[in-house]
């Protein structure tokens, strides 16, 4: 069975088409160096849980899609939108987001072995991490057909 390879590797490949992410990560999120500027934006995939119901695995998946807010040095009068480009972060790490379930639910990432369950949900993340990151923690799950018998 390769059910986990298979999902976390489609999920790489799909985040690293997208020209707004640069780096896939998986793992523990403390373990980016993100004192490397080049490595955003970064999508880092996580498998939280799976649970089986047969034929299928059910993987619960999140995924944090983000960049590093850049604050500039121009004093702006403009409180609204401030002088950092977050909104801007936001804006395309959600469209990143909303491309790959779409792939899921009825594009190409869309087949007989899994397929998106339910509806994704977007966390908005402002500021965390060391480096003051902004973006999306993006959850949902995905129902993999898996090829386990009896023996």
């Amino acid at each position: 069975m390769i059910a986990y390879y298979d999902i976390t590797t489609t999920l790489k490949d799909a985040l690293l088409e997208d020209v707004n992410v640069n780096t896939v990560t998986q793992g523990t999120i403390n373990q980016i160096d993100i004192a490397k500027k080049s490595i955003f934006p970064v999508s880092h995939v996580s498998v939280d849980n799976v649970s089986q119901e047969d034929p299928a695995l059910r993987f619960s998946m999140s995924i944090e899609l983000l960049d590093i807010i850049d604050i500039s040095n121009l004093q702006t009068n403009d409180r609204f939108r401030g002088n950092n480009n977050q909104d801007d972060i936001l804006n395309t790490q959600l469209a990143v987001g909303v491309r790959l379930m779409e792939r899921f639910r009825r594009g190409d990432l869309f087949t007989d072995d899994y397929s998106l369950d339910g509806f994704p949900n977007y966390e908005k993340i402002i500021n965390e991490y060391e480096n003051g990151l902004s973006g999306w923690r993006l959850t949902f799950d995905i129902m993999y057909k898996h090829d386990m018998t009896i023996c």
